[in-house]
């Protein structure tokens, strides 16, 4: 309420200040004067354009380090622009589409391109705001249902395995692992991939700093290419390793060249290869060994810190509801921790996005009657002169079909301008999110149903208008 206060105050104070030093006789005849020319400015196009482009490649590069620095900035270019080129750019279109005979000569296209020139420019700041409003209304959207329509794959992101877990110490890991896949099995899950990974958990000294890690055998992590995604296959020599990183480093992280293992007294220094990034064993970290090296590592760990990690990879993980539930209930005896359930991890992203994009869609439904608004009163506005020149072009041979073209695409320009810019914005606002998340999200398929939706409700928009007001004009 406040805001709407504020937002009315300050458009009255706008509105005084414009009017403030005009006289009653100039304010009450200023309907009657011709119209002057347009203006061409093509300094302030430029400016327009290149601002534009300078905000699209912040945006471009903008991930979740340079946000913060980045965001203002991307906003201030991008808003300026957008009034720079709806503003100015609209009387330099229209002049070199008069320089050009063959468009400029054809059919009715005289009369629309000066009419046009005309509307353009009075309806400026009302194009200029509705983009703005589209921009907003389709980058909520399009970030909503792009993780709604991306929940599988950051599901698959994020858990490396349909289904895992670990076994403990003392425990008859095979056993626990047949009586899962017979459970898989009962319900008709195929194509069932298993694997059982012996591992131990340590403290490593990793470039500068000490990390906890989970160490495991080389043999192990090429056998995960051949189980699930997101894998391939390593060699390592004796005393190598390979890095397994949660999430991706930053740029200004140095790059590790050795890590040590200091154990039952002994230090052990290997030396790093190379690095990955992938969510794949309990504790996030995890240092591949040569399996030459892994017995003596495992042999001087603490026997309490090694463990068994049983992962599972099967066909239409969508469709296993509660089956984590059921063998933890089944397992609970063995002591058993579940690390991975694929389909609570996806079950919950789908209801969170389901939530959000209902949201979303009420709050933008208001955004997109408010922008479709502005242009329906300001074309309404200007029903009078319309009804004027509509007389005279009757009386000079214009048929009502021709005068029904015209008005269609002078509505048109004044309808769909808006959403041209709004859909450029929001291209480059899901470039932000997938760089913000980095995840696989699908935002091109997610953002091509939020443009084509927007683009059928603005196409209803406009023939309501357009019959509405051809009725007015031709009454």
């Amino acid at each position: 309420m406040a805001a709407f206060l504020g937002l009315f105050l300050l458009t009255n104070l706008v509105s005084m200040l414009g009017v403030r030093e005009s006289s009653i006789q100039e304010l009450l005849k200023a309907h009657r004067r011709p119209k002057l020319p347009p203006r061409r400015q093509p300094f302030l196009l430029i400016l327009g354009l290149g601002l534009l482009a300078w905000g699209y490649r912040l945006a471009w590069v903008t991930d979740g380090r340079t946000l913060g620095r980045n965001m203002v900035p991307i906003l201030g270019l991008t808003i300026a622009g957008t009034y720079f080129v709806v503003t100015r750019g609209s009387v330099l279109v229209c002049g070199w589409l008069r320089r050009c005979p063959r468009v400029y000569l054809r059919g009715t296209n005289v009369l629309v391109i000066n009419r046009l020139a005309y509307r353009l420019v009075d309806n400026a700041r009302a194009l200029f705001i509705s983009a703005i409003l589209v921009a907003i209304v389709g980058t909520s959207l399009g970030a909503f249902n792009s993780l709604l329509q991306s929940a599988r794959s950051v599901a698959i992101e994020d858990c490396a395995y349909s289904l895992s877990y670990v076994i403990p110490p003392g425990t008859d890991a095979a056993a626990a692992r047949e009586e899962t896949l017979a459970a898989l099995r009962e319900r008709g899950l195929d194509h069932v991939e298993s694997q059982a990974i012996e591992a131990f958990k340590t403290v490593a000294e990793i470039g500068e700093g000490r990390q906890g890690v989970t160490v495991v055998p080389s043999s192990s992590y090429s056998r995960a290419a051949e189980v699930t995604t997101g894998f391939d296959p390593v060699i390592l020599a004796p005393g190598q390793s390979l890095l397994v990183l949660p999430y991706e480093p930053e740029e200004t992280s140095p790059e590790v060249e050795a890590a040590s293992i200091t154990d039952g007294g002994r230090t052990t220094r290997l030396q790093v290869v190379g690095s990955v990034t992938r969510r794949w064993l309990p504790g996030g970290f995890a240092l591949v060994v040569c399996d030459s090296d892994y017995p003596d590592l495992a042999g001087r760990a603490d026997p309490a810190a090694r463990f068994t990690f049983l992962g599972f990879e099967y066909r239409g993980w969508e469709r296993s509801r509660d089956l984590g539930e059921a063998l933890w209930s089944a397992l609970r005896d063995s002591k058993a921790e579940f690390t991975m359930d694929r389909y609570a991890d996806y079950r919950s992203l789908r209801q969170a996005g389901a939530l959000t994009m209902f949201v979303g869609v009420f709050v933008s439904f208001v955004f997109f009657i408010a922008a479709g608004s502005l242009i329906y009163f300001k074309v309404f506005t200007e029903i009078g002169e319309d009804r004027a020149q509509h007389v005279i072009l009757r009386e000079i041979g214009i048929t009502r079909r021709e005068f029904t073209r015209v008005v269609s695409q002078e509505l048109g320009a004044l309808f769909f301008l808006p959403l041209l810019f709004g859909a450029l914005h929001t291209a480059f606002a899901l470039r932000v999110l997938t760089n913000l998340l980095n995840v696989n999200l699908n935002v091109v398929w997610a953002g091509a149903m939020i443009g084509g939706g927007y683009l059928v409700a603005q196409t209803a928009y406009f023939l309501v208008t357009r019959a509405a007001y051809v009725r007015q004009v031709l009454r």
